[in-house]
């Protein structure tokens, strides 16, 4: 998002390609259309689509080896295509704080890439060389066009923004939990107040411990320690104090103005993250905290801030690289791909998507005997390709090759069981259902979804 408002602050249009929007929550999905345009592309798809050709750039935020998957089907489009092409561009999802330099790896092959602040630029130069190894960086900043907000009046709350893995076992969130109820009744005048990282049944990235709001119900907490799972800044709005162990959320309070500090009860810790924060100036501890009304934060070191990129806005520079390479018909940059483990076994080797794309476009032109070729060459790279084998079952299908299309289907759906898409395809080409051609459409699936 700080991508996207900086760029159509500067007059750009955007639009946004993600695979699965309808599942992003309803705050989410309407604060992208704020911004512009959603289309339900995924990063492949994305790779050889017209439109996407016809942008001045493309920047790509995903895991790693989705954006190195990208830059790799669209250099194969770009090539076939000829002429000009977007420039394309990537960066990393907020504050990096462990494996930088294979999250780098996965990134390098980018027109240009975005960095976070001198840390990691620092980081990259150690890496490849100073001559960037032939990459083109621009340090962005963490929040690129964030703005301070002015102070006003603000409740007497603590606001303290959990982590579903930080702490990462249920006796050290148990810890958590009873020093902030310990806060809570040493401060009767305040509220306490837990921001959970997701409500009860969402899920992320991590998987979650122990739930923080169950602890706290189970704790007999004092009536001033609550659970809220308002948005952030709605919360931030309003906050006195804001704290969290190492949650990226304390860039947000800093450009809201909220007085922070980091929770340094559990130490300093590279699997929580605390070892980026050392020289922030902004640890405390929940056991020593003492009355709130006294407590005095200063703001967080200067040089560190520029370590790390917070207060940083790049996006100027970033949108002139862009300028300077878009519309390009030049190669992309080289990557580091030959030390990747681009491995078959998680479906990104470089045969494996050559293979589905020539089939997906034998497919789409009704070359269903090359496409049946293209696909099973596909699965014998990746075997455990669900996509692959049930594709591979389309082309058949659409050959009259039903008792072969059973047979591909019948390996998807071991490999995804309780696939209903995939059943009910099984069941329509399957006796008796092959005899009423009328059921042949049942569970029909595009094989380039």
């Amino acid at each position: 998002m700080p991508f996207a408002r900086s760029f159509g602050a500067a007059g750009w249009s955007v639009t946004f390609a993600i695979p699965h929007a309808d599942a992003l929550p309803d705050n989410a999905r309407a604060l992208l259309g704020d911004h512009g345009e959603v289309l339900p592309l995924s990063a492949a798809d994305l790779a050889g689509d017209d439109a996407a050709f016809a942008a001045d750039a493309i920047g790509v935020f995903s895991t790693g080896s989705t954006i190195a998957r990208f830059r790799r089907l669209f250099a194969d489009a770009a090539a076939r295509r000829g002429g000009t092409r977007p420039a394309i561009f990537t960066g990393f999802n907020g504050l990096v704080y462990e494996k930088f330099e294979e999250g780098l790896a996965w990134r390098l092959g980018y027109d240009v890439v975005a960095l976070n602040g001198d840390r990691d630029l620092a980081m990259a130069r150690e890496m490849l060389g100073a001559d960037d190894g032939g990459q083109h960086f621009v340090v962005t900043g963490l929040r690129p066009g964030a703005r301070v907000a002015q102070g006003g009046q603000r409740d007497r709350m603590l606001l303290f923004a959990e982590q579903v893995a930080v702490p990462d076992t249920p006796a050290e969130r148990t810890v958590l939990v009873v020093r902030l109820a310990e806060v809570a009744r040493a401060n009767p005048g305040w509220k306490v107040v837990v921001k959970p990282r997701i409500r009860p049944g969402e899920a992320t990235f991590h998987g979650e411990v122990a739930d923080l709001g169950a602890l706290i119900a189970q704790s007999s907490p004092p009536k001033n320690l609550v659970i809220d799972h308002s948005p952030l800044p709605n919360l931030l709005a309003r906050a006195g104090i804001f704290t969290t162990i190492s949650s990226t959320a304390l860039f947000e309070a800093l450009d809201a103005g909220v007085p922070s500090f980091v929770v340094g009860d559990f130490g300093i810790r590279n699997a929580f993250g605390t070892h980026v924060l050392v020289n922030s100036g902004l640890f405390r501890t929940l056991e020593a905290l003492g009355p709130l009304d006294e407590l005095v934060l200063p703001g967080p070191a200067a040089d560190w801030c520029a370590w790390v990129g917070h207060g940083i806005d790049g996006m100027e520079a970033l949108r002139g690289a862009l300028t300077v390479r878009g519309m390009r018909t030049g190669d992309l940059p080289p990557t580091l791909e030959s030390l990747h483990d681009i491995a078959p076994s998680n479906g990104l080797s470089a045969r494996f998507d050559q293979s589905m794309l020539q089939a997906c476009n034998n497919f789409a032109a009704n070359r269903f005997a090359q496409a049946e070729s293209d696909f099973s060459d596909a699965a014998s790279a990746h075997p455990r390709s669900t996509r692959a084998w049930r594709s591979l079952a389309e082309a058949q299908i659409a050959q009259g090759r039903l008792a072969a299309a059973r047979q591909s289907l019948r390996t998807a759906a071991q490999l995804k069981p309780g696939n209903r898409n995939i059943a009910r395809r099984l069941s329509a080409i399957s006796f008796p259902a092959r005899f009423f051609p009328g059921l042949r459409t049942r569970g029909r699936f595009d094989p380039i979804a």
